[in-house]
């Protein structure tokens, strides 16, 4: 059996940079943080690296 995490639960950049696309985000907030492509290291999302860094320190 395969479980398929909602959005919400697998939050990823994609689900932002062009709009949101993540209701249950927007409504029950984001759970956990998916970061792909390298969004934790890089400017190119700055909430994600922020999220990242205040966990890092």
């Amino acid at each position: 059996m395969v479980f398929t995490f909602p959005c919400h639960w697998n939050y990823r950049p994609d689900h932002c940079i062009y709009g949101s696309n993540c209701i249950p985000a927007e409504e029950e907030g984001v759970f956990m943080l998916h970061g792909n492509r390298g969004v934790f290291h890089s400017d190119k999302q700055p909430a994600f690296k922020a999220v990242y860094d205040a966990f890092k320190h």
